[in-house]
């Protein structure tokens, strides 16, 4: 199933990182899809669809995300805020690329989970130093104000923030109720919307979204909103941030290319890429088939190119000569990258078959949808089909 853009924005931000990706639109595993068995991101995405309760827990957890600043540092408008020299710009590039991967990883866990909580102490342990190496302390600290204007109040559920603004037990506990009836109303309207867009469930994610802000900000006295104020700093016009998303992880340990010469993603910069893994035995990637030609039909190849990674499932998916008589028996004549050894699979941090995911022109990866496109109603190929659309009127 897949989601609303907006409708789907609060609940990223609950995620590992920020989540790590703040403005990327994600969809969970579909009833219309297969599993990898035994697989770590498999049990990640099953924990991510049990949900949550609204019920608060007697004792609040410390949690806290991926240090935002990491992404954040990639925007040109914050670069130009924190009046970066070129040699800090260039630095701060390296730092993004070096953990996109480990952030990206996590992109499908709840914040809350021990799993999530273990990567984010363990990123964190790592990319703060370097924070505090590149940056001056009023870079730093404008840094980390405008992650807050980012976060917005639901930074107020994590420890850091807790800290800083000496909240008390009984007000750490009230975040955490009004957060988990935040997830329960946000998850409900994600279900309901299943996978469509109209300006009505936006108006109604938006009204809830300002609610919950609003009831977040009421459990602080005077003085810690005076105090969240001073922290966040001079306000930031966030509409102009890039997304705070991962790149694609590049193409590696290629077994055999079909249909293409070899190539790098980052040499398909400047275009919108759907990249989708799939393997030739499975019932739900052969569903999936129409709406892959359907787009290569609809979007000229100039601007919009089309990516399966064939990932087996069994000894017998890895003959390539088999694969690509299937993918002339059905009419598949997009690139075709072979992953034997399931190296982009794990880089990826897969576990569904098939995944469909967006990527823009800037190489950021937008939008994802796990399972078939359109499985029993679902519209998943008008909702990526609508986004395709939408990242090539982006600049």
């Amino acid at each position: 199933m897949g989601n609303v853009p907006m409708l789907h924005k609060l609940l990223l931000l609950l995620l590992v990182s920020l989540g790590p990706l703040a403005t990327a639109q994600a969809a969970p595993p579909a009833a219309g899809s297969k599993s990898a068995t035994k697989s770590k991101s498999a049990t990640r995405a099953a924990e991510n669809r049990a949900g949550t309760s609204a019920t608060a827990p007697t004792v609040v957890e410390d949690i806290e995300p991926v240090h935002p600043g990491v992404f954040l540092l990639r925007d040109p408008l914050v670069q130009r805020e924190l009046q970066l020299t070129p040699t800090q710009t260039t630095a701060a590039g390296e730092l993004a690329s070096e953990f996109n991967e480990a952030i990206w990883r996590f992109r499908d866990a709840r914040i809350e989970s021990p799993e999530a909580q273990r990567e984010a102490r363990l990123v964190n342990s790592k990319i703060e130093p370097r924070l505090r190496e590149l940056l001056s302390p009023a870079q730093l600290s404008r840094l980390e104000g405008i992650g807050l204007q980012v976060q917005g109040a639901s930074a107020l559920g994590y420890v850091s923030t807790a800290q800083k603004l000496a909240l008390t037990a009984d007000q750490r506990r009230s975040i955490a109720r009004i957060e988990a009836a935040s997830r329960t109303t946000l998850q409900k309207l994600r279900t309901e919307a299943s996978g469509t867009e109209s300006a009505e469930t936006s108006r109604l994610f938006e009204k809830r979204s300002r609610e919950f802000q609003q009831d977040l900000q009421a459990v602080l006295t005077a003085g810690q909103r005076d105090r969240w104020r001073e922290l966040a700093g001079a306000p930031l016009e966030l509409r102009r941030l890039r997304p705070l998303t991962a790149e694609a992880p590049e193409l590696r340990n290629v077994t055999a290319w079909i249909n293409t010469e070899p190539f790098e993603l980052r040499q398909l910069r400047g275009k919108v890429v759907v990249l989708h893994f799939w393997t030739f035995g499975c019932i739900n990637c052969i569903h999936n088939y129409p709406s892959y030609k359907n787009w290569l039909e609809k979007f000229p190849t100039r601007d919009v190119v089309l990516v399966g990674v064939h990932a087996p499932e069994t000894e017998g998916e890895k003959d390539i000569a088999r694969i690509r008589d299937k993918a002339q028996e059905n009419g598949l004549s997009f690139p075709i990258v072979v992953d034997n050894d399931l190296r982009n699979w794990q880089a990826w941090s897969n576990s569904i078959w098939p995944a469909v995911y967006v990527i823009d022109r800037q190489g950021l990866v937008r939008y994802w949808w796990y399972g078939e496109l359109n499985w029993q109603g679902a519209k998943g190929e008008q909702f990526l089909g609508d986004k395709i659309r939408e990242l090539l009127a982006e600049k």
